[in-house]
C-alpha cells in the first residue's frame, strides 16, 4: 500500500513539475497562481496543498531536482577524465542530461530565470575541478580558477546554444564537437598552467 501511494505522490509531483515548467514558458513565476497550476496539470488544489505552501516551494523543488541529477551526472561521470583520453563518454552523460529535461534547462540558461541555481552548479563543478586538476596536473596555481572561467563559459555558451535553437544535434553530437573543442584547448591551457608553475617553483628556489 505505501508503494502504492509514493508512486502516486511521485505522479502528482511530477504533474506539478511539467505544469510549472510549461507556464514559466509563459510568464514569471510570481506571476503564476495556484489556480493556473492545478488546471495546467489536471490536479486539484487540495492535491496541490497536501505537498506544497505555495509555487515557490514547488519551485525550491524543481531547482533541488536539477541540482541533484546533475551531480549524480558528475558523480557517474569523473570530471579528471575530461582531460584524459575519455572525453567523450562524460560530455555525452552531460549532454543527455541536458536534452532529457530540454525544457527546465532552458528556462533555467536561456531566459536566465533564477540564475543561483546555474551559479550554484557552477561552484560544485568548480570545486571539484579545481581539486581535480590541482591533483593531475600538480600545483596550487591561481591560474586553474582562470582556466575554469575559460572551459565553464565555452561549455554553457554551447549548451545554451543548442537548447536555444532547440537542440537540433544529438546528444551524441553535441558531446562529439565539445570533445573536439576541449582537447584542442583546455588540455593545452591546463599543461600550460603545470609547466608554469613548476617553472616558478624551480626559480623560487635558485
Amino acid at each position: 500500500m505505501a508503494k502504492k501511494m509514493d508512486a502516486r505522490v511521485k505522479k502528482s509531483k511530477k504533474k506539478f513539475h511539467n505544469a510549472l515548467i510549461s507556464l514559466m514558458q509563459e510568464k514569471r513565476l510570481e506571476h503564476i497562481t495556484v489556480k493556473e497550476m492545478c488546471e495546467r496539470s489536471g490536479l486539484n488544489r487540495g492535491t496541490f496543498y497536501l505537498h506544497y505552501q505555495d509555487v515557490f516551494e514547488l519551485m525550491q523543488e524543481v531547482e533541488r531536482g536539477l541540482e541533484e541529477g546533475f551531480s549524480a551526472v558528475l558523480e557517474r561521470a569523473p570530471m579528471e577524465a575530461l582531460y584524459e583520453d575519455e572525453q567523450k563518454p562524460v560530455l555525452r552523460e552531460v549532454c543527455r542530461y541536458f536534452e532529457e529535461n530540454a525544457a527546465a534547462c532552458r528556462l533555467f540558461l536561456c531566459r536566465g530565470e533564477h540564475t543561483a541555481l546555474v551559479e550554484r552548479v557552477k561552484s560544485v563543478v568548480q570545486k571539484r575541478a579545481l581539486s581535480q586538476w590541482r591533483a593531475l596536473y600538480g600545483g596550487d596555481d591561481v591560474r586553474y580558477e582562470y582556466a575554469f572561467a575559460f572551459v565553464s563559459a565555452g561549455c554553457i555558451g554551447m549548451l545554451t546554444l543548442w537548447l536555444e535553437q532547440d537542440t537540433p544535434f544529438s546528444a551524441e553530437e553535441m558531446a562529439q564537437m565539445m570533445e573536439h573543442f576541449l582537447s584542442k584547448g583546455a588540455k593545452d591551457v591546463m599543461q600550460h598552467i603545470s609547466t608554469t608553475c613548476r617553472q616558478e617553483a624551480k626559480s623560487d628556489t635558485m
